[in-house]
């Protein structure tokens, strides 16, 4: 008895705390805690209640936590979300084209025909130069175009690669992150909140009427009861810091009610009387018993409802971040799509103005020999006479 004491009431946080997280109203700094699903969750014996096995400890859960990609907050959030085989992927990618690149100039300079010898040693030697190819292709890529343009393929095509290949690089890598946030193979295993209690980096904080957050060092772990908790939690995350998580999976529902809590072993004589005797009281004038008999029920219809406004309104901020990354994408391709359209109009009337203008200078040209002819002066017999 003298380690299964509960606090039914308030707020909780047991362990180290940092001086960012102030919560208020109840702190209790412990070096090591103790799991107490007590008598608050049945009307049986203590010993009873106290077994973790015990099915009335069990309310149904829903396991959630994640390291949510803030493209919205902040711009190069991209810079730390990908990881480092992602950037290694990017460079890799890049080497390859550049190696197609030189691959297909000495390929398109060697089958010049023989007339043009000089020209193709000339082009394998201009083409050839792994740095001369390397800055070709990077100011290709970066601005789009490039005066040196390859006999055989044109560098905006390897840019166009380039770029596709980088989309559907990070789409991938974005996708099964956003995958890993519903379910992950490679996640630990836990069979009850003992396991998690038996971790020394976590510190519990327990909303009463509402589920468990566990707040981890620099990492979260999110378990919620079908209770709204994330309005409940609203108020408090910013006080929490940073939502990055931890993943972990139930293979069934294994959480206690929100009244089972951690108190430290080593608490204080007074005060753990005190919690006793408010226990008692809270046991003879029955609010245990409405607490227990209330569990079983669902949330009220208003409940349900804020409940369902904030997933409503989680799941369309997700969007609205993923929404935001295609548009830029999608602006990206229209633009240079754009741009392409209007070089291929420029070339096309530059060779059209340059024929019209040629044909009209040849036309001119005609008219005018036509006309220096016309203004010679006819031979009469008499003139023939005296040139022969």
């Amino acid at each position: 008895m003298e380690n299964r004491t509960i606090i039914p009431v308030g707020l909780v946080y047991v362990g180290k705390i940092k001086p960012r997280l102030q919560l208020s109203p109840t702190h209790v700094s412990a070096q090591e805690a103790d799991i107490t699903p007590g008598p608050l969750l049945t009307t049986t014996s203590r010993a009873e209640a106290a077994d973790p096995s015990y099915p009335v400890a069990y309310a149904d859960v829903v396991i959630f936590a994640g390291r949510p990609f803030e493209f919205s907050k902040n711009v190069f959030g991209f810079l730390d979300a990908l990881s480092p085989l992602v950037w290694l992927a990017t460079t890799m990618a890049f080497l390859a084209t550049w190696a197609a690149y030189v691959g297909t100039s000495l390929a398109s300079a060697a089958a010049t025909p023989p007339h043009g010898v000089y020209r193709s040693q000339l082009s394998i030697r201009r083409h050839g130069n792994v740095l001369r190819s390397f800055e070709m292709l990077l100011s290709s890529l970066l601005s789009q175009g490039s005066s040196h343009v390859p006999e055989a393929v044109s560098q905006r095509n390897l840019a166009a690669v380039w770029f596709l290949c980088l989309i559907v690089l990070r789409t991938s890598f974005l996708a099964q992150t956003k995958a890993s946030l519903v379910v992950q193979d490679d996640v630990r295993i836990i069979e009850g909140i003992e396991d998690l209690a038996k971790d020394d980096r976590i510190t519990p904080v327990v909303i009463q009427g509402s589920g468990f957050f566990w707040l981890l060092e620099g990492e979260a772990a999110m378990i919620f009861t079908p209770d709204p908790v994330y309005g409940v939690l609203k108020d408090l995350c910013g006080k929490l810091g940073t939502m990055n998580g931890e993943f972990y999976y139930a293979p069934k529902v294994m959480a206690q009610l929100p009244l089972s809590m951690f108190t430290n072993k080593r608490l204080d004589p007074s005060l753990r009387s005190s919690i006793d005797k408010k226990i008692v009281l809270f046991i003879e004038r029955g609010l245990v018993h409405k607490l227990h008999r209330d569990s079983g029920y669902e949330g009220a219809p208003c409940r349900r409802e804020s409940a369902l406004h904030e997933q409503k309104a989680r799941s369309s901020s997700q969007m609205e971040r993923l929404q935001g990354i295609f548009i830029l994408w999608l602006s990206g391709i229209v633009i240079s799509a754009l741009v392409l359209a209007a070089e291929h109009l420029h070339q096309h009337w530059s060779a059209t103005t340059a024929t019209l203008h040629a044909a009209s200078r040849s036309l001119r040209m005609s008219r005018a020999r036509l006309f220096r002819v016309k203004k010679l002066p006819k031979m009469t017999p008499s003139t023939r006479v005296l040139k022969g």
